[in-house]
């Protein structure tokens, strides 16, 4: 590691913020999951033996790479929480390589690593949109690791989970930079082949999965999902990490032919999940890899004579295949759940058009509206939906539909994007992916590389999928975006990027203007007190509505409408006192261990309970006008959540207990 003062304040700053996320995460993951306690006592053991035996890393990267299809499940979910664990870790061992490449020289950054800069820039000057002071207090009244928890756990519809989400673009971010810098070249291509690796393996399991256990064993849905929890998730897993095979078309003999026969099993898959976006992507990614197939997966091979052959013969397959599919399926008449598959097929074509989400992304352009320069806070449409709907002069209660379906995204990258960071972050993330396409075309037609070919198409499938979903929501496939912008930051630094010192320095300077831009912006609105203004409102969320942290719901349980605790969450008071709250625990294992909920405002208990295996499971809480007013912002804390996976429930949650009573339903509801 370099002696300079700011290379090792740099080296100092990353160790800290990796440390205390694998510290933190993994402290909320050993109090949740007891059977992941090994795991959070292997990861630093890896890490410490991929320090020390440097051709050991390269492995390591491989595994994580292929690991990334266990995790197809949302941010507040436990899997997710691991990912996030094991993601700190990887970037960890990052560090430390790059820390012991003493030949490690200065260089001048390239117009990608400045524009990745400025979009990152954009997107965390939104902090300041956050409840900074409410995520502080909670820090005081349960203890940081209770904010971690709530953190974690908290659904879109939350403040807490966009703080979240923008600590796991941090991560993200810094472990692209990281993989950029490293020094031994098999360390990133072993990613990908890890990355390439994964698809096979979902794909045989979510087959075997949907036609011999027939969706008892795992799955969530009538339709596959491998072992994802939502089959449009899996399938844009799927369409990313295709591409990332054109190397093995690329070989001779065996490996063309294992190409083909992944292909195949894709197309039957993506049929399955019955996700009509993943028919128009991955048909035309299939489509594509039997036209490169032609030309030795050249894209400078290419010549009109083997293209039009491609496109008969790839168009000719991929809809015989689906066809030849659907027709056993019908001749069987196989069913799942009772509901025959070739049926369901069949509606999905019918209504091939009908779909909610012009009605979702009306509703993110005109939150979005309300900042169109540097927008309303990275990942925060979930959260503003319900206030923004309550409140009479906001664009989405003038122009949106109230009785419309409530989506925790807009279902779309690009008004995803808008909505989170305006303007300015929409154009610096399309800046930021032309430069990459550059980068990867050019080092394609130089070299021939399939990893560049397959880089191409891959960053081609991730918007063409985002005008279908947000692709920003499942963090599994979030992160392939940033081993992308790693592999296009090393091509970069490898092949050179300004042309001048001249053009360097006045795209410096504009990349500091845009993001001194939104930070101006979004200072000026801090806290959300510019919106408040512009509603009428005396502040925002406005006094009076319910605001609530790390509660999903709500559901039936027992014959009333409850909302669970992830076993960190908050709420706010409403109506008058006193206030009475049914409070339910389905532990499975209270035998073990009791089970302690407590109500608190600040440092204050105002009420508890134990839950044992000789009481019932459920209580009644109470708190009087004088223990507490309207408005105060109640803490719920358990002291033993667990997850209902682990008992074989399909309930992808972290549990604590469920809670009802006055004001705790949900706006949206």
């Amino acid at each position: 590691m370099s002696k300079h003062p700011a290379t090792a304040a740099a080296f100092t700053a990353k160790i800290l913020f990796l440390g205390a996320n694998a510290l933190l995460y993994s402290m909320v993951l050993w109090g949740t999951i007891p059977r992941a306690r090994f795991l959070v006592l292997a990861l630093p053991l890896i890490c410490v033996l991929s320090a020390a035996k440097r051709g050991l890393f390269p492995h390591v990267l491989a595994a994580f790479g292929a690991g990334l299809m266990f995790f197809g499940f949302q941010s507040y979910s436990p899997h997710s929480l691991v990912l996030h664990v094991l993601t700190s870790w990887t970037a960890m061992c990052c560090v430390l390589e790059d820390a012991m490449d003493y030949r490690h020289g200065p260089r001048r950054p390239g117009p990608l690593r400045i524009w990745f800069l400025a979009f990152l820039g954009i997107v965390f000057s939104g902090v300041f949109l956050l409840p900074l002071g409410q995520l502080a207090q909670t820090a005081r009244d349960i203890g940081v690791l209770g904010l971690a928890r709530m953190a974690a756990f908290s659904p879109a519809a939350s403040s807490a989970y966009a703080a979240a989400a923008m600590n796991r673009l941090a991560l993200f971010a810094l472990l692209a930079w990281e993989l950029s810098r490293l020094r031994d070249h098999r360390a990133l291509p072993a990613l990908f082949e890890g990355l390439a690796a994964g698809l096979p393996a979902a794909l045989a399991f979510g087959l075997a999965e949907y036609f011999l256990a027939r969706g008892k064993a795992f799955a969530l849905s009538d339709r596959l999902t491998s072992l994802f929890l939502n089959p449009g998730w899996f399938a844009e897993y799927a369409c990313l990490s295709f591409p990332l095979l054109f190397g093995l078309g690329k070989a001779r003999g065996l490996g063309r032919w294992l190409f083909f026969a992944v292909m195949a099993a894709a197309v039957a898959a993506m049929v399955l999940t019955m996700a009509r976006a993943a028919w128009l992507v991955f048909g035309l990614l299939a489509v594509v890899g039997v036209i490169l197939s032609l030309a030795g997966f050249d894209l400078f091979g290419l010549d009109t004579r083997r293209l039009s052959r491609g496109l008969l013969l790839g168009g000719g397959a991929v809809l015989g295949a689906a066809l030849v599919l659907y027709w056993s399926l019908a001749v069987s008449k196989l069913s799942l759940r009772n509901f025959p598959l070739a049926t369901m097929i069949s509606q999905r074509l019918e209504r091939f058009s009908e779909s909610p989400r012009p009605a979702i992304f009306k509703s993110g352009i005109l939150i979005g509206l309300e900042a169109p320069v540097a927008g309303m806070g990275y990942e925060t449409y979930a959260w503003h939906y319900p206030h923004l709907m309550a409140a009479p002069q906001s664009l989405l209660a003038s122009h949106g539909d109230p009785k419309a379906e409530v989506f925790e995204a807009t279902h779309n990258l690009f008004i995803q994007i808008f909505v989170g960071s305006g303007l300015l972050g929409l154009a610096a993330w399309l800046l930021l992916m032309a430069r990459v396409l550059r980068l990867e075309f050019r080092h394609h037609r130089r070299r021939g590389d399939p990893l560049s070919l397959g880089v191409l198409a891959l960053v081609l499938a991730f918007h063409g999928f985002g005008l279908f979903q947000e692709m920003i929501y499942v963090p599994a496939v979030w992160l392939m975006m940033f081993v992308v912008l790693a592999h296009a930051l090393r091509l970069e630094d490898a092949e050179g990027g300004w042309p001048g010192k001249l053009a360097a320095r006045r795209a410096g300077w504009l990349a500091v203007g845009v993001v001194g831009l939104a930070l101006a912006v979004n200072a000026a609105g801090a806290g959300q007190l510019r919106l408040a203004r512009s509603l009428g409102l005396g502040a925002y969320p406005a006094p009076g509505s319910q605001d609530m942290q790390g509660l999903s719901g709500p559901e039936a349980v027992e014959g009333r409408q409850v909302l669970w605790s992830s076993g960190a969450s908050s709420f706010v008071l409403t109506g008058q006192g006193p206030w009475q709250f049914e409070l339910g625990c389905p532990h499975p294992d209270l035998a073990a261990r009791a089970v302690r909920a407590v109500l608190r405002d600040g440092n204050k208990v105002l009420a508890e309970t134990v839950f044992d295996a000789g009481h019932d499971r459920t209580a009644s809480l109470a708190v009087t006008g004088e223990q507490a007013r309207p408005g105060d912002r109640l803490y719920l804390t358990v002291s033993r959540p667990y997850c209902p996976m682990v008992s074989g429930i399909k309930d992808f949650r972290c549990l604590g207990v469920w809670i009802s009573g006055p004001g705790l339903t949900p706006p949206q509801s």
